[in-house]
């Protein structure tokens, strides 16, 4: 009996030591985590904060040796801030002095919307935890409370900007533009497209101005719609906004567009600074004149492609010089083929012209011009009965209080003409071929269908350089 009241007691005394080692075990670990904690944290720090001026708050939840079977961060209200959120919540796997532990992040991107001592109140992270039994226990954890000083931004340095009612505090701020069409070269009736570009880190994009307003003399502009857009990033969101316009000038005159000036709060130096657009000159397209025409025909290539025309002229103009000067009507065309009266000519053709046609107004700007042209015969064949009578029946048609008949056209040219050419017995008329022709014009036949002959080829090797000149022209656009 004694001995088995011995060995009783041996192996009670042996399960309280083991159940005291472990116990003493389970102290020891227990006792070799560290504590599970939820941190608010806001980056960077600075001494200043502006109302309006981004600060970065992550939030930290650090759990050792334990699993997570479900979760929640209750976030607070954050009154006084306008808030984004970065990223998603992210869990991670971590060592922290040598011990396992799971890591929970949110990065939020705050604003304070007023100035004063604001607060930011604890987060509270619910948490269900699980054991190496599943058995499940819940827990909160909570942060402290952080409390943030704001100063007015009109207290920043340079406060709102120099003209400027739109407060931008940035890390950075990036300003271009780009064009569609050259602005100094716009084609005539069309428009050139200006589009600028703004990019801010540290705003979001309702935060960025609105299209500032183009009113340069002699400019006109069609604003387009603005394109707003929040880009997030770890550094914080970037606000971009595009603005349009199609822009043209007033006349044909230049003008110059005036530059964009944007101030900003740079956050990082902790000064105001200025995105600029330089000012631009804005055209429509010169057309080619004539000079340029005539230039383009001076050059080596066009002589080149034009000597066969050149040695074809001047080989028929010469043999057709030497058959007229070789007779007496040769040398009397000589005599009387002057420049003034080959314009005068001309200046019959286009009366004849205008008399066909019809045309009452063209035919007496025709007469007009004739008679300027050449003011001693004009006193002479304007005083003729025949063309006394015809042309004050003109005007009566066109500028009498009544409305009168048309006159005829064609009796008054040929009373014109009939009178012009008397006046010199001698008179050579390289336009009478196209009419009927008269006994004392078929006497001088020759020496007009010379005339006629050489008016022709002038006339032809003109169009001929006018044509390859534009080729020209049009291949080198």
């Amino acid at each position: 009996m004694k001995l088995a009241i011995c060995i009783a007691s041996g192996l009670a005394s042996a399960l309280f030591g083991l159940l005291w080692v472990a116990s003493a075990a389970n102290a020891v670990s227990s006792a070799s985590f560290p504590a599970d904690r939820v941190e608010a944290v806001i980056e960077p720090s600075a001494a200043t904060i502006y109302t309006g001026e981004m600060v970065l708050l992550r939030v930290h939840t650090t759990l050792f040796g334990k699993t997570v079977a479900l979760e929640e961060l209750r976030q607070p209200a954050l009154q006084n801030f306008a808030w984004i959120q970065l990223s998603p919540d992210r869990w991670s796997a971590t060592e922290i002095d040598g011990v396992q532990a799971l890591r929970f992040e949110r990065v939020l991107a705050l604003f304070p919307t007023i100035s004063g001592s604001l607060t930011i109140d604890p987060f509270v992270h619910h948490l269900t935890l699980a054991d190496a039994d599943n058995i499940r226990r819940t827990a909160d954890l909570q942060s402290t409370s952080i409390a943030v000083d704001v100063d007015p931004s009109a207290a920043a340095p340079g406060g709102q900007g120099v003209g400027d009612l739109w407060w931008l505090p940035a890390r950075s701020f990036n300003i271009t533009e780009k064009w569609e069409g050259d602005p100094d070269r716009i084609p005539t009736g069309e428009t050139a497209r200006r589009t600028v570009i703004i990019e801010a880190l540290g705003l979001t994009a309702e935060r960025l101005p609105p299209p500032p307003k183009l009113r340069s003399p002699g400019i006109i502009t069609f604003a387009l719609p603005v394109e707003r857009k929040t880009l997030l990033s770890s550094a914080g969101p970037v606000a971009r906004a595009v603005y349009s316009w199609d822009v043209r000038p007033a006349s044909r005159e230049a003008a110059a567009l005036q530059a964009l000036h944007i101030s900003w709060f740079d956050t990082t130096s902790r000064r105001m600074r200025e995105a600029t657009l330089q000012a631009r000159r804005i055209a429509f397209a010169r057309p080619q004149t004539d000079s340029s025409l005539y230039a383009s025909t001076r050059t080596p290539g066009f002589l080149a492609h034009s000597a066969w025309y050149l040695s074809a002229l001047g080989g028929f103009v010469i043999g057709l010089v030497i058959v007229l000067m070789d007779g007496k009507e040769g040398r009397e065309l000589g005599r009387g083929l002057t420049f003034a009266k080959v314009q005068t000519w001309r200046q019959l053709r286009s009366l004849r012209r205008a008399a066909r046609l019809g045309d009452v107004y063209r035919f007496r700007v025709a007469v007009c011009e004739l008679s300027r042209r050449d003011p001693r015969r004009s006193r002479v064949w304007l005083a003729t009965p025949s063309v006394r009578i015809g042309l004050t029946a003109l005007d009566a048609h066109l500028f009498g209080p009544t409305e009168s008949e048309r006159p005829d056209l064609t009796a008054i040219y040929a009373a014109i003409r009939s009178a012009w050419l008397s006046l010199e017995s001698h008179a050579v008329d390289p336009i009478a071929v196209l009419d009927a022709p008269t006994s004392a014009q078929q006497a001088r036949g020759v020496e007009v269908a010379a005339a006629t002959l050489v008016t022709k080829a002038i006339t032809k090797m003109r169009f001929l350089i006018t044509t390859h000149s534009r080729r020209r022209v049009g291949s080198s656009r």
